[in-house]
């Protein structure tokens, strides 16, 4: 049983690994862009991500 949960444990800990991983953005930086957008939308403006062209 002991196995089992070591198992499960391990698993949690490589699937938060990998999130971790894929962020793109540090939460420093995430910050930072959450404080420019409401700066943006006080001041009437929106700001939009850049789209990907689809060949």
């Amino acid at each position: 049983m002991k196995k089992l949960v070591d198992l499960e444990q391990a698993e949690k800990n490589a699937r938060l690994r990998d999130i971790e991983n894929s962020k793109i953005l540090s939460e420093e930086e995430m910050e930072l862009a959450n404080i420019l957008q409401a700066k943006a939308s006080a001041k009437g403006m929106k700001l939009v991500p850049e789209r990907k062209i689809k060949n």
